[in-house]
Parts: structure tokens; sequence; C-alpha cells
């Protein structure tokens, strides 16, 4: 039984709650755990990523796997084709196909000259490669008829694609290649395969009588193998950033595991990390030789839960959500409650914490959307630094509602919506009052009898 003196109390809640029509309500206390909500922007096709310019009109860029890449205006609106590279690449959309395009990257005078890098899996001959291209925006046009070949890099079967492309701090451009489905070809130093590789898009050069259009910056590592090479030993690395936070310019990195392990990298020069002699911390060989694999994971996750498969994301750098500043956030694919977050302590180790996603009920109310069972598949960051999730809730590429979700920062207290009906407005207040009610139960504010 409830106390007598209580019973009025849960009353005037009830009849307050009832007269709300408009507007929100503050009531009781923010959950316990860490967490974060969602708000939606757009709704698309399969995305796998989406830039801010940074200048000029601060447009944005959307990248959909199929081969086509739309722009909008700052606030995300305006939807208008950029271009159409549909004919040009190879993608199955009735098939979970890792093929298509993967990247696209602004280069860092984009608002001034308009150019922009691509990384796609295409066919010439009946073979597959990937094509790193440059494409120019001129007058509002992009005419894909003058693409520019930067590079291709010949791809062994259709999975292990890698495929990001992206600046840094430097102003040179970092390409992230998978192993093209042979594991030995990331130990491999005449392959660019398994590879992270730096060049300098801005210089063209001679390289066996032929002009190509790139330079090798002068300080890449001397590797005794291709000049391009910046980095190894990768298997898929799937999303990789810059820190726009980070003086060094720091570059992290999600490189899909075979079966083992999945794990994030802290990209360095002339590191090896490790693929195809060990898989995160395992090693792949016995006796395990580990001499000249300087490139540790800061994190590594096992897949003894069932499928995995790292999304790598962004060190949080926005204003709104202070307490995540100078963390990176990542997810794993199939994990659908929460994501994953790293900070670098002060003694140098990398600290692990889990970042759920909230309540609706501590959630403001334009920001109360639900992961569900979509599938997460690439992360984006604005120039302000806030981050934004990209789902998908279908392997194949027929889903048309697909979804950008923007972190949000919670309310401090639970937070009551204008209902849209009658019964979503008893429902609200159901829930809340019961959330009251086990509140004050915790707070021995109930006398059982």
């Amino acid at each position: 039984m409830i106390s007598r003196n209580l019973c009025p109390v849960l009353l005037s809640l009830v009849t307050f709650a009832v007269t709300l029509t408009t507007s929100s309500l503050v009531l009781g206390p923010n959950a316990t755990q860490p967490c974060v909500c969602l708000q939606l922007k757009l709704t698309t096709k399969k995305a796998l990523a989406m830039l801010e310019e940074h200048g000029g009109a601060g447009r944005f860029f959307l990248m959909e796997q199929r081969g086509v890449v739309y722009s909008f205006s700052s606030e995300l609106s305006g939807q208008k084709l950029f271009v159409n590279m549909t004919s040009l690449i190879e993608y199955d959309a009735d098939v979970a196909d890792e093929r298509g395009l993967l990247s696209i990257a602004l280069h860092p005078r984009f608002s001034e000259n308009g150019k922009f890098y691509t990384y796609s899996i295409r066919k010439f001959n009946n073979v597959q490669y990937a094509y790193v291209t440059e494409l120019q925006e001129v007058f509002g046009r992009v005419d894909v008829s003058r693409e520019k070949l930067i590079m291709v890099i010949q791809q062994h079967n259709v999975t292990r694609n890698g495929g990001q492309l992206l600046f840094g701090n430097d102003g040179y451009l970092y390409i992230f290649v998978g192993d093209g489905g042979l594991r030995s070809t990331a130990q491999n130093m005449s392959s660019l395969l398994g590879k992270v590789l730096r060049i300098d898009t801005d210089h063209a050069e001679v390289a066996d009588n032929l002009i190509r259009y790139y330079s090798i910056p002068s300080d890449n590592p001397d590797v005794s193998g291709l000049r391009e090479i910046y980095a190894w030993g990768f298997r898929n690395p799937w999303r990789c950033s810059l820190d726009i936070g980070s003086t060094r310019g720091d570059i992290y990195c999600g490189d899909l595991g075979e079966g083992a392990q999945d794990e994030i990298n802290l990209i360095q020069k002339g590191h090896n990390y490790g693929w195809d002699i060990k898989e995160g911390a395992i090693c792949n060989n016995h006796p395990c030789n580990m001499t000249g694999l300087e490139g540790d994971p800061i994190f590594t996750y096992n897949h003894s839960k069932g499928p995995a498969a790292v999304i790598g994301g962004y060190v949080y750098r926005g204003p709104s959500i202070q307490n995540l500043t100078g963390r990176y956030l990542f997810a794993d694919m199939f994990s659908k409650n929460f994501l994953y977050t790293l900070k670098n302590s002060s003694g140098g180790q990398w600290e692990e914490n889990h970042l759920y996603y909230c309540d609706p009920g501590v959630c403001p109310c334009h920001a109360r959307e639900s992961v569900g069972e979509d599938y997460l598949v690439s992360f984006s960051q604005d120039r302000k630094g806030e981050v934004y999730l990209l789902t998908t809730k279908s392997f194949t590429g027929r889903s048309t509602d697909d979804r950008i979700l923007k972190l949000v920062s919670p309310n401090h207290d639970f937070t009551v919506c204008q209902a849209s009906s009658h019964f979503s407005l008893w429902t609200t207040i159901s829930s809340v009052v019961i959330s009251l009610a086990v509140q004050a139960l915790s707070k021995n504010y109930f006398h059982i009898l």
C-alpha cells in the first residue's frame, strides 16, 4: 500500500500533466548512464559520407554508395544533384556489395579551386580496380568526362576494398587501401594494397616517362618499397578521420579483422600495423615474430559475441556535448544500443567507455529518434565538430529511407513534449508518472505497509 500522505501528491502530478497541451514540461532527473540523443537531419539511400565545405557557401555534400553525390545548403536543406558517377562504378544494389563509390574528399581550397577527389571500385578489361580520381566543379557544374585519373590499384576480389580519402593538416591526400582480398599484400612493399598512401595533389611529376597528377612528399618514409607508402599492415580500413582539434594532425582509423578482433589505430608515419602477421593484438603465426611491428592498435575488441564490423568515427570537438570533448567516437555495425568512446589518459593509456542512446524521455523534443534495427555504416563531422551517424536499414542498396542522425545532448530532466494525439499524450503522461513513482520508491518516499 502507498502512504496516504503521498496519494495527493501523485494525484496532483497526474492532474497537472493532463492540463499539458503545448510547449514542454520538465519532470524528474536525467538518466544515470552516459547517453546521447539523436536528431533526424536527412533521409538518404545508403549514404557513406557527408562533408561540409570549409569556406565558401558552407555547403554539405552527401555521397551515396551507388555513385551519386548531392549538395545541400549549410542548413542541410535544398538538395541538388552535384555529380552522378553511377555509369562509371561497379555496384550491385541487390546484394551486400562492398564496391561502389566509397569516399570523397574536398581539396583544402575547394571553395577557391572546386577540386575534389573520389575513391571508387570500377572495372577495366573485366578486371576490378580501385580508382582514385580528381574532379572539379566549374561554375556550379561537374563534368565527369574531364575526370583526372590519379591512380588505379588492382583488386583481387570484390571485398576488402578499404576506401577512404582525407586531407591531413599538412595539405597532403591520405588514401586508405584494403588488402584487396589477398592477405599477403599488406606486408608486400611492392604493392599499394593494405596500405595508407600519402601524395601531393598540388604538383604533378614525370615517372617512367609518364606524367602523373601527383607527386611524392619529400618527407614520406623510406620503406624500401613504393614511395607513396606512408604506413602499412592493414586488412580493410573502414572510415578514417582527422582530429580537427589536434595540432599534431592525428588520424584515427578502424580496421576490420578476419574473424578474431577488430581494431582502432592511430596512424603514424612509417609504422607497420601488423596484418597479416597479427590481427588486432592476436598473433597469426607461431612462434610469433613481432619484430618491426611498431603500429600497435590503441583499442581492440573480440568477435566472440557474434558478427562484428568496426566503423571508425571522429574525435568529438563540438560545443554542444562538453563531456565528449576530445573523445574518439566509433561503433560496431552490429551494436544497436551504444557507441564506443576512447580517450588518452594522462598515463598514456586509452580509456574506453560505452556511450548509450538515451531514453526519449530525457531528450529534447526535436531529438527523439532511435537507431532501432538500423545498421550504422559511417560517421560524419561538420566544421563545428558536431558528429553525425549514417545508418541503413538493409545490407543491400535497395533501402530508400536510410538516415543521417545528429548527436544531441540530453536534457537534465525528464521532458514531456507536445502530443500529436490524446493517445500519445496519455502514453507519455503514464510513462512519466510511472518513472516518478519508481524514483520515489528508490528514495523511500513510499511506506510499504
